[in-house]
């Protein structure tokens, strides 16, 4: 191993060593900047939104109206009541 190698993988190192000693001081400055938030604020909702966001993400809508079709379809309702 020639000692010009091991001199240019030590100043590589150290180079890398500074860096990341800049990241962290930018880190640090970056955050320090941030508005700090409340992490007990309140947020109102009204429960009906709740309730429809997860019926439709759970997909019971679907089927309560693929259920009502198929029903409506046996009992034979005019189509106009459909």
């Amino acid at each position: 191993m020639d000692l010009n190698d091991v001199g240019k993988r030590e100043q590589r190192i150290l180079d890398i060593m500074n860096d990341v000693k800049k990241s962290k001081q930018s880190a640090r400055k970056y955050f320090s900047t941030i508005k700090q938030v409340s992490q007990t604020e309140e947020v109102q909702f009204a429960g009906f939104e709740i309730i429809s966001a997860l019926t439709y993400h759970t997909g019971i809508v679907d089927a309560w109206s693929d259920a009502i079709k198929s029903t409506s379809r046996a009992l034979k309702i005019p189509i106009c009541l459909r």
